[in-house]
């Protein structure tokens, strides 16, 4: 072969050889193709964020490339998995169809995987958790528990009435004007998000006139009265008056049972002394009278019959005449509104009769 013809060969290997070399490219990449290597995830942090332990490396336009991710969701890499429910809040991430709030920053409590809004020590037994519990006794929220204005937030909600306090709750807060006292801190019993004074072992058979728990105990805020170890609704002053139910050495009637309610209270007695009437000179007390009439009473120093209070109490027997009252056992019950009682009737006037 001449000089010339082994030239041209060695030019013609020379072209040869880099074509050899770009038929062997990169495979094409499905993910994200970041500084020479092919990524399953990226994720953005901005431009001050840091990546995750395994996420590496980072572009300068904030994005986080790996290949590992924490939770999946709709083609993209999340840190945090937080249930949120339907109608929840998810400002820092994207919410999913069934209630799960995705995101790659947590600026307040990271628990198991989730962000949470709010945190509080819970230490002990008698503290519930209305959120997620840990085992190191923190219960996590992702809302506020309960609001009381716009911008306060409180984790116990107790209803103590009208006339109650927060201490009646077992707690230090502040009282709603619908009556429920709002405290963050629960010095006492914590139970399904409310604080209470006192809580008591009934059984699943025992009674409970407050709030019983699925352990079978019952929960006594401080708008309940114990006497001798049971819990009673009211208690009334009576004196040497009497008592439907549990009456203590010192004149007060403990009882649970509310035979009349008037305004909001409650009475034993109720009888009928019309208009111009007054509970003072029909049944001895100093308690209410409706405008229809009736004499709303606790105690009664004359005559009870049938959850009402008599001012007089005459026998008339089987076939005596009983007009102006009700009649059982042969006596008749009455007060005589208008006028003088005597002998089971009553006359609008009385003169006094000298023999």
């Amino acid at each position: 072969m001449s000089v010339a013809g082994i030239v041209v060969s060695a030019v013609v290997l020379a072209i040869v050889v880099p074509v050899m070399t770009i038929s062997h490219s990169p495979q094409p990449c499905s993910g994200y193709y970041f500084q020479g290597t092919c990524y399953r995830y990226r994720t953005y942090v901005g431009t001050w964020g840091t990546c995750a332990t395994g996420h590496r490396p980072k572009s300068p336009y904030g994005y986080c490339y790996h290949n590992n991710c924490n939770y999946e969701y709709s083609g993209h890499c999340y840190k945090y998995k937080t249930y949120v429910g339907r109608s929840g809040s998810c400002t820092s991430g994207v919410k999913s169809s069934v209630g799960y709030c995705y995101s790659t920053n947590c600026s307040h409590y990271e628990y198991n995987g989730a962000c949470y809004r709010y945190r509080k020590y819970v230490q002990g037994s008698s503290h519930n958790c209305t959120g997620i519990r840990s085992p190191d006794n923190y219960c996590y929220h992702t809302s506020c528990p309960f609001h009381l204005g716009a911008d306060t937030c409180y984790y116990y909600q107790t209803y103590v009435g009208n006339t109650g306090s927060c201490v009646d709750a077992g707690a230090d807060g502040v009282k709603s004007s619908d009556g429920y006292c709002y405290s963050y801190n629960c010095s006492s019993y914590e139970y399904s998000g409310s604080c209470y004074k006192d809580k008591k072992y009934v059984g699943s058979e025992g009674n409970c006139i407050g709030v019983r728990s699925s352990d079978n105990y019952c929960y006594y805020s401080g708008l309940f009265h114990s006497y001798l170890g049971t819990y009673y609704k009211h208690r009334t002053y009576v004196g040497s008056l009497g008592c439907p139910e549990v009456e203590s050495p010192d004149g007060y009637c403990y009882y649970n049972n509310c035979s009349y309610e008037y305004s909001g209270s409650c009475y034993f007695y109720k009888t009928y002394v019309g208009s111009d009437g007054s509970c003072r000179e029909y049944t001895g007390t100093y308690d209410v009278i409706s405008s229809d009439g009736y004499c709303y009473s606790r105690t009664c120093s004359y005559h009870v019959y049938s959850g009402s209070c008599y001012k007089y109490k005459a026998y008339v027997g089987s076939a005596g005449s009983c007009t102006d009252g009700v009649t059982h056992g042969g006596y008749c019950y009455y007060s005589c509104p208008t006028g003088y009682g005597y002998a089971g009737s009553c006359y609008k006037y009385r003169k006094y009769a000298d023999n």
